[in-house]
């Protein structure tokens, strides 16, 4: 909703014969999710006002989606992503971003504050903060054909987002999660 991707047009993810696709096979590609790091107040209780508000506008701007897929949410989760999302429709998406990003730079000038937080990630990652010093040094790794560059503690981001990320699950939990069983890149 408020995460921007590089797509990378010449490739599929799984062939595209679904007749129901509500966006019309623009994300059937390879992409790259572009997460954004956003200061956080130095105080607990505003901390947890913005990163209230950040799900709130979060769950409006779901109203806006093509096709929202109730059956993936369970219990009250399930009621509040309906209720808030019938009102998102009436804000228009425009002005949910500007909400947005105007409570993401919200603490942008405070030289207090080192603790960091993906401003644009989904309501159940959102409340992962990270120390900005993590982000101070970078280093070079190759990818493919390319010279990316990554930050020296990405260690410690990914344990902070994935717990364990160097362990698979049990073959039996081994599922695959993005649908992407079946990529094709076309030269």
């Amino acid at each position: 909703d408020f995460t921007p991707r590089i797509i990378y047009k010449p490739s599929a993810r799984h062939k595209n014969n679904d007749k129901k696709d509500p966006y019309e096979g623009k994300l059937n590609h390879l992409w790259v999710d572009i997460f954004i790091l956003d200061k956080l107040p130095k105080s607990k209780l505003l901390q947890k006002f913005v990163l209230f508000n950040q799900k709130l506008i979060y769950l409006f701007s779901m109203g806006h989606r093509k096709k929202l897929e109730l059956k993936k949410y369970k219990g009250s989760m399930k009621l509040a992503v309906l209720f808030f999302s019938i009102f998102g429709k009436i804000i228009p998406m425009r002005r949910l971003f500007k909400l947005q990003d105007g409570l993401s730079k919200l603490f942008y000038k405070s030289r207090k504050s080192t603790t960091w937080y993906y401003s644009n990630y989904q309501p159940d990652y959102i409340d992962i903060k990270v120390n900005k010093d993590w982000y101070e040094k970078y280093l070079n790794i190759k990818f493919e054909d390319a010279t990316l560059s990554i930050i020296d503690e990405y260690d410690s981001v990914l344990h902070l987002v994935y717990g364990d990320y160097m362990t698979p699950p049990q073959k039996a939990d081994r599922v695959p999660t993005h649908g992407s069983t079946e990529i094709e890149i076309y030269e």
